[in-house]
């Protein structure tokens, strides 16, 4: 049974890990990006944009005047940073999402699709071990649980590293569905369209004063009405595609690998002619969930052949600090590309070692 559902339940760690990094990035970006106002629609001291929903905030219990509003900011901004490198990541993503929930929910009428989706990835990624992989935490307990004591030991590549590991959980299905029906119901909400059906949304959009950006002001007088249409109609399509091509059970590394590379392409293109917060960045950081263990493997094979330079790196045995030292370098070294040597190693030795 575990293996018919596979495609749907199972994802590697270091696909979390590269995912964590990017969320916890984006929560930091959206933190500090209101700094500026929080005094204007977060605190008590401000225009009252909170909704009258009894859903969880954590204004409700602190208190938001201005002092303890910054206070909260801070320590989501102090948290999503220690998500963001894994350190006592289970905490950090729940506080994290804790204050992100709350600071949208308190200037509900100042947010967009972008915040609601954000919030629904912290909530399913909760039940994912995020820290598996690329993550302080993964070092420290690699370090407690495998003591090199001596050079050999360290050469030894099977010897302290944490292997990327296979998760199954339904978590995973809940998010391939979230992001399926995000981008289907999208496209299926513009089926009455005028615009998307005569295929000039794509003009229309640039003509939006209010929200373009100064690229897209030089690039509107290039949109004839053929250009217009290729991009409306390829939008369209794309959006009907992304369901079956996240679920459908076979050759889903490919599959899903079409998927992201140009939905990548339709973010980037919406961020570089919309300012529309956080939303490009929001989706584009969820992709690597989307990675199958075979196209990681694959690039890092490409890679390692193609920079396959060995360094030797000398250091002092003798030495408690460096040995500790070269420890924790050994576990930064994800291509295995550094050899470790000290005074007695059988190498050749730099001039006036």
């Amino acid at each position: 049974m575990k293996k018919w559902l596979s495609p749907w339940l199972k994802i590697d760690s270091r696909a979390l890990g590269i995912y964590r990094i990017l969320i916890g990035w984006v929560c930091t970006l959206d933190i500090i990006r209101r700094w500026n106002y929080i005094d204007v629609f977060y605190s008590n001291h401000g225009i009252n944009m909170a909704s009258d929903s009894k859903a969880f905030n954590v204004f409700y219990y602190i208190g938001n005047n201005s002092i303890e509003t910054h206070i909260i900011f801070l320590i989501g901004i102090l948290f999503s940073l220690a998500l963001m490198i894994g350190y006592k990541t289970k905490l950090s993503h729940l506080i994290s999402a804790a204050i992100i929930i709350s600071i949208h929910s308190q200037a509900i009428a100042v947010g967009n699709s972008g915040d609601l989706f954000l919030n629904s990835m912290l909530i399913w990624t909760l039940f994912l071990p995020l820290g598996k992989s690329f993550s302080l935490d993964a070092i420290i307990k690699s370090l407690r649980e495998s003591r090199e004591l001596k050079v050999e030991d360290l050469n030894n590549r099977k010897y302290g590293i944490n292997k990327p590991i296979q998760i199954f959980s339904i978590a995973y299905l809940a998010i391939l569905l979230q992001i399926s029906a995000i981008y289907f119901l999208s496209a299926l909400n513009r089926i009455d369209s005028a615009s998307w059906k005569q295929g000039i949304a794509f003009y229309k959009m640039h003509q939006l004063d209010g929200f373009i950006t100064y690229f897209g002001y030089y690039i509107r007088d290039y949109i004839n009405y053929p250009i217009s249409k290729i991009f409306t109609y390829s939008t369209l399509y794309l959006e009907y595609s992304v369901p079956f091509l996240l679920l459908f059970p076979f050759y889903k590394h490919i599959l899903r690998l079409i998927a992201i590379i140009p939905l990548t392409i339709f973010h980037l293109m919406i961020r570089l002619s919309m300012h529309v917060g956080l939303f490009s960045y929001v989706m584009i950081a969820t992709f690597p969930l989307l990675i199958d263990k075979k196209i990681i493997n694959y690039l890092k094979i490409k890679i390692v052949n193609k920079y396959n330079n060995r360094f030797n790196l000398f250091y002092d045995s003798d030495c408690g600090f460096c040995h500790y030292s070269v420890r924790i370098i050994k576990r930064l070294d994800v291509f295995n590309r550094i050899i470790f040597c000290d005074g007695n190693s059988e190498v050749k030795k730099p001039k006036e070692f």
